[in-house]
């Protein structure tokens, strides 16, 4: 017999997250202004809140984030 394994999906509510990340969710923070040192210090910051916030290690979120982007950006070419 085939083992089958399935993931968990984690969710957080939007409230839970802190006023700086859902700042940047709702458009308010203007990071396209910034230099880039300070646009990676502030992708930093949130990486550790949100990765507080879920219980999980930076480096995990940072790859969690990526591969969402990625899957957004195939969608977006592909016109879905």
């Amino acid at each position: 017999m085939a083992y089958v394994h399935h993931r968990r999906k984690d969710t957080v509510s939007w409230d839970l997250l802190p006023e700086t990340a859902q700042a940047v969710q709702t458009g308010e923070l203007e990071t396209s202004r910034l230099p880039q040192e300070d646009r990676t210090r502030v992708y930093i910051l949130l990486l550790r809140e949100i990765a507080a916030i879920v219980g999980k290690s930076e480096p995990t979120i940072h790859k969690q984030i990526k591969r969402t982007l990625q899957i957004l950006q195939r969608k977006y070419h592909d016109g879905e």
